[in-house]
Parts: structure tokens; C-alpha cells; sequence
């Protein structure tokens, strides 16, 4: 080393600010919460994207399959549908933000303002407080949602399986 530890104490800078600031144990408690918000989150688009993945692999399945498939491509394609209305409740629509157009406020967007509380001078106001609570509530929904989806995948495999559907990436080799 080239010195020494130095021990030292930091004091603010600005002791007058227009807004009250949150005492450090507040600080510290919200950007644990924003921590465990964006793991979550960042699961949630994970298991959104590889269920999409999965099901545009079943799709692709269906159309090399000789048996009776219409049920089966019905409940294939309603899961897309379901995943993509996730997507948008999670992102956006991007055609509409590529044209300025505004959308619904989705739950990164709410993340997004609940962020910001972390990086002012004075902690997280009531603004970024709720908007974090809003953006886990409706992760809570978003979820539940996504694990029925994800739920109903292993039926439908079963079901191509058994119409004579070739193996689908990821899926249980034993099977075929």
C-alpha cells in the first residue's frame, strides 16, 4: 500500500434544501427496495422472452406437423397474444414511442421515475415512493399471469408430441 487507512467523516454539503431529505436509513432502504425491484423485474422480461422464445418454437413445430392440429395452434397462438399484451404492460409499444405517441404508464416506467429517488441530493420523494410501490404491484399481476403461461407450456408440448410435432428446442429429449 501506499499509505496508511484514513479514517474520516463526510458531511453534507448543503445543510438548507428546498425539500426535507430522507435520513440515511430511509436512503438505504429504498435502494434496497429498488435492487430487489429490478432482480424481479429483470426475471419477470427474462421468463417473458424465453416463454416467447418457446412459443415461436411451437409455432414453427406446427407447421411440420401432418396430424390434427387446430386446437392445438389456437392455444398456441392465444399464448402469444397473452405474452405480447405482457410485453406491452411491462415496455410499452414501441411503434407508438417511436412516434412520440404516449402509452399507458407500464411497470418500467415506473421503475424508471422510482429510480430517479435515488440519485437526488435530499432521497426518494413521496412521488418516487409510490411510483415504486405501483411498479411492484403491478409486477405482482404481470407475474401471476406469466407463471400461468409458463404453466400451460409443458401441456402443449405434449399435446404437439402426441399430433406428431418434430422435437422442439428445449424440450424433454425422452420424449422423442
Amino acid at each position: 500500500p501506499l499509505s496508511e487507512p484514513i479514517t474520516f467523516n463526510v458531511k453534507p454539503l448543503y445543510k438548507e434544501t428546498a425539500l426535507e431529505g430522507a435520513s440515511a436509513e430511509e436512503f438505504i432502504a429504498f435502494i434496497d427496495e429498488l435492487e430487489d425491484m429490478q432482480t424481479a423485474l429483470s426475471a419477470t422480461t427474462y421468463n417473458m422472452d424465453e416463454s416467447m422464445k418457446k412459443v415461436k418454437a411451437m409455432q414453427m413445430a406446427l407447421g411440420r406437423t401432418d396430424g390434427d392440429i387446430a386446437g392445438i395452434a389456437k392455444q398456441v397462438y392465444d399464448l402469444k397474444q397473452q405474452l405480447m399484451q405482457l410485453q406491452l404492460e411491462v415496455e410499452g409499444n414501441p411503434a407508438k414511442e417511436m412516434i412520440g405517441e404516449k402509452n399507458n404508464p407500464t411497470v418500467s416506467d415506473r421503475f424508471s421515475m422510482a429510480y430517479r429517488g435515488a440519485s437526488t441530493t435530499y432521497g426518494p420523494t413521496e412521488l418516487h415512493k409510490q411510483s415504486l410501490t405501483m411498479a411492484k404491484n403491478q409486477l405482482v399481476t404481470i407475474d401471476s399471469k406469466l407463471t400461468a403461461i409458463i404453466d400451460e407450456i409443458p401441456t402443449l408440448e405434449q399435446q404437439l408430441y402426441q399430433a406428431g410435432a418434430p422435437w422442439i428446442q428445449g424440450s424433454n429429449m425422452e420424449r422423442y
